[in-house]
């Protein structure tokens, strides 16, 4: 078997068995340390392993070792700019905040737990806090080293254009988006843009192009319709806090 062969047939595992955790893993976890090599990065990268991973994941977000694996993934397939290239192709900027996102919100879910008096938890809060429980445990050095190789990862991806893409997304969203819309599709499409802004401008380089770019002014325009839809709309918990961490990262540039 040839180079490239082992890494296309490293590249299917996760295509060809996305419910098997240990096999997946594994083979994340080899294609991380292959991709270390920067000949090997853009062979990785040209594979097909970083859409298959993408695809694991999002159909099982509490992986995290296997998040984990999948991350070092990309930061040593975007480490060189051969790869880099082949990368940007796969849309594994999606990946990666994805699974920024999911770890904050695992963290804010287990700080209110913890924060709760005794006996307080309604019973839907006491299944979510059990699911975290449960999940896989990383330690406080591979959360680290997940949140770091994440804040490389999205600083070697994300450029001008990809800040504009996400202005016209949001522009489209924002005409959209009518008093006492309610439609599901549109909401999380917008929930999904909203955390991927709020994630991205916590880098300042991102908050000053996102700024220069006016990325803001289709978002506050949602904001306000969002004010007059009602005290109630779909997934009001996840949007809420994504629009406040985007426009919080923006003015702490001042």
């Amino acid at each position: 078997m040839c180079i490239r062969d082992r890494y296309m047939g490293l590249a299917e595992v996760p295509r060809n068995n996305p419910d098997n955790k240990k096999l997946v893993e594994n083979a994340l976890r080899t294609l991380g340390m292959l991709a270390t090599d920067a000949a090997a990065a853009k062979e990785i990268a040209q594979s097909g392993a970083l859409q298959s991973a993408s695809a694991a994941l999002k159909r099982h977000p509490d992986w995290r070792r296997a998040g984990l694996s999948a991350m070092q993934l990309l930061d040593g397939t975007t480490s060189t700019p051969e790869s880099l290239q082949e990368v940007k192709k796969t849309g594994a900027l999606a990946m990666a905040v994805r699974m920024l996102n999911n770890e904050a919100e695992r963290e804010l879910a287990q700080s209110s737990a913890d924060n709760k008096p005794e006996g307080e938890e309604a019973n839907g809060e006491l299944e979510e806090v059990a699911q975290v429980k449960v999940m896989d445990v990383l330690s406080g050095k591979q959360l680290g080293e997940l949140r770091n190789a994440g804040i490389r990862v999205l600083k070697r991806l994300v450029d001008p254009e990809e800040i504009g893409r996400l202005k016209n997304d949001m522009a489209k969203l924002d005409n959209q988006l009518k008093p006492n819309s309610s439609e599901l599709g549109l909401f999380e499409e917008l929930n999904d843009k909203l955390g991927t802004l709020s994630t991205l401008t916590s880098l300042p380089e991102v908050a000053e192009e996102s700024l220069r770019l006016d990325v803001h002014v289709p978002t506050l325009d949602i904001a306000k319709k969002l004010a007059v839809t009602g005290a109630e709309f779909p997934l009001k918990n996840s949007i809420i806090p994504n629009l406040i961490g985007m426009f919080s990262n923006l003015s702490n540039l001042n």
